[in-house]
């Protein structure tokens, strides 16, 4: 019995690690940096952190201003929704992936963890002013609470969702 747990809390924190690390690049990556390029600027700089976040730099001229800079800006939350959605979409379409057990206890955890990240980073970095709420918390102010607490609670609400639905992958292994 032991083996089995040492076993499955291996595989949850190697599915864990690689969820965010690849949620990550994509985030920085493609949500920042892609969106820069395609909005006529160019990477200066760009870090990963093995357990941790990223950052990455950019610069353009003129400086975009308007939706340009508010979807660099909020580009990497803007990509982990989009691949949530994507891997949602791919596991409703999939009955073979649904009935691998352990590509659909991947696959569950990487569309709710991405979504509830998403959530939250937007919900606290618009509230205290930090990342990719910034700007958001800069433009709203005092009001901003009108944004960051509908989507802390849609945040905690796919926790409580993507929690229930990976715990039931969880207890069938």
């Amino acid at each position: 019995m032991a083996r089995t747990v040492v076993g499955l809390a291996a595989l949850v924190l190697a599915i864990a690690l690689g969820i965010s690390r690849l949620g990550l690049i994509a985030h920085e990556l493609v949500g920042h940096g892609v969106t820069a390029r395609l909005a006529g600027g160019h990477v200066t700089g760009w870090r990963l952190h093995l357990f941790g976040g990223g950052w990455l730099g950019y610069r353009a001229e003129p400086p975009l201003r308007g939706a340009a800079g508010w979807l660099v800006q909020l580009g990497g939350i803007g990509v982990e929704l989009t691949l949530a959605a994507a891997l949602a979409a791919l596991w409703a379409a999939s009955p073979r992936l649904r009935a691998a057990p352990t590509a659909a206890l991947a696959v569950t955890a990487a569309a709710w963890a991405l979504a509830t990240h998403a959530a939250w980073y937007l919900a606290a970095g618009t509230y205290h002013g930090f990342g990719d709420g910034w700007g958001l918390h800069q433009a709203l102010g005092a009001d901003r609470l009108g944004l960051a607490g509908p989507v802390a609670a849609a945040g905690i609400a796919a926790a409580l969702v993507g929690g229930r639905a990976v715990g039931r992958r969880l207890r069938a292994r």
